[in-house]
């Protein structure tokens, strides 16, 4: 064996323990946090519990039981059933769903490093998943016994298999690509149409070999199709419609029954109350008179869903009042007083946060630069339609937590200077 070889083979077993040992700290640190919430509110952790939490934790005592389908489930099944499947195990726990979600997380972390190693180096992959593993927001979301730490790991794990599919062609990771998406869309219904990217990436890959981009479309499509088809079986057994869940079928209810010529009138339904509930969504999310408008509020009414630091779940998490704060955020002076208050540590915690989120998005601004600097259009092309896939899905919202898809795609992207600059640093040669 060349000396090579064993120096390759001493470096690889070097790195598989060094993402051991950051998906353990992640582990670790979220587990501290936790401790901390709980001994603030006295062992009860009912602070990390919220009107959705509360509708996961119902469906995943009823999702095993007949009556538990009738009407069809408010949200698509598969985080409801792996709560299910736990509390079978074991028992009804909030504190086993938070958990679970922190070890989705940390697992995430470590397909994170996994991925960015298949598209860039080891030391940006390390950068990578120590950005996702400590970005401010997602010390809450990982905590919150809801879908996002499943949706996480889902999504990691479909752009994983889906790079090693463009980079090898093997339909082992198209296959895998496929009931991935499947999953997803089972965890969140805004995935649904996801595939067509994925298609429209095969179409690309394969230019003018339009046979085979067409079988591996297909091939991509059906799957897909199939992982969903029971639940759609399912639901139309049960009540007669082919939906993925109740929220589905609400939002075609809703625009059956909606004018959207005239919002303000609502014409004959059923059940008036679901439409008016439509009407009040339609108008928040289009309030502007004219896209102009709307594009020049897009941003400054969004702050919150861009630059989310989780400052507030954390610090309501840890029995602080929040109350005054909230009111005080178009003045950043006062905001910042009042936060001293509370101890400094919190106004340390909030900079440093602010700046760990700018630092991300200029290092992903820079990584697309040099992309196209480098004639790199279609890989660019692909990451921009992924990033405005989901600002269009989540146009009307602005919490943070909405921003969970694209945060592992911005620790990519900014991995690739943190990398340059830790390598510069230490004069280190990237491997």
């Amino acid at each position: 064996m060349k000396d090579t070889d064993i120096d390759g083979k001493k470096m690889r077993i070097k790195c598989e323990r060094g993402i051991l040992l950051l998906i353990l700290l992640v582990f670790l640190s979220r587990m501290f946090l936790l401790s901390q919430i709980s001994l603030a509110h006295q062992g009860n952790i009912s602070v990390l519990v919220r009107i959705d939490e509360i509708r996961y934790f119902v469906e995943a005592q009823k999702i095993f039981t007949f009556s538990g389908w009738q009407g069809g489930l408010w949200d698509v099944p598969l985080y409801p059933v792996l709560l299910g499947v736990l509390f079978k195990i074991f028992f009804p726990s909030y504190f086993l769903a938070v958990i679970l979600n922190i070890i989705l997380f940390s697992l995430g972390v470590g397909m994170l490093y996994a991925l960015t190693s298949l598209v860039l180096n080891k030391v940006a992959a390390y950068c990578a998943a120590i950005t996702m593993a400590f970005y401010p927001s997602l010390w809450m979301i990982s905590l919150y016994p809801a879908a996002e730490p499943l949706v996480l790991f889902l999504l990691i794990s479909t752009g994983y298999t889906l790079v090693k599919y463009y980079q090898s062609a093997e339909r082992k990771y198209l296959i895998s690509t496929a009931v991935l998406s499947g999953l997803l869309t089972l965890t969140k219904e805004t995935f649904i149409f996801l595939p067509f990217i994925f298609i429209l990436i095969i179409l690309l890959k394969y230019g003018s070999k339009t046979k085979t981009a067409l079988k591996d479309s297909l091939l991509l499509s059906l799957i897909y199709l199939l992982v969903l088809l029971p639940l759609l079986i399912l639901n139309y057994g049960l009540n007669n419609k082919i939906s993925l869940s109740y929220k589905v079928q609400r939002g075609i209810y809703i625009m059956k029954h909606f004018d959207l010529h005239a919002p303000e009138r609502i014409v004959s339904a059923v059940n008036r109350d679901e439409v008016m509930y439509g009407r009040q969504t339609f108008l928040y999310c289009m309030k502007e008179k004219d896209i102009g408008t709307f594009l020049k509020n897009y941003f400054p009414k969004r702050m919150r869903f861009f630059f989310g630091t989780g400052t507030f779940g954390l610090m309501q998490a840890l029995g602080q009042d929040i109350t005054r704060l909230k009111s005080l955020l178009d003045r950043p002076g006062e905001f910042l007083r009042v936060l001293a208050q509370k101890g400094v540590g919190w106004v340390i915690f909030q900079c440093a946060a602010l700046l760990m989120v700018g630092y991300v998005y200029f290092a992903s601004l820079y990584a697309l630069v040099v992309l196209l600097v480098k004639k790199k259009f279609k890989e660019t092309a692909w990451l921009l339609l992924f990033v405005a896939y989901f600002l269009v899905a989540y146009v009307g919202l602005n919490n943070s937590r909405y921003l969970v898809p694209i945060v592992p795609l911005l620790a990519v992207l900014s991995s690739y200077l943190s990398s340059k600059i830790y390598c510069w640093i230490f004069k280190l040669r990237v491997v």
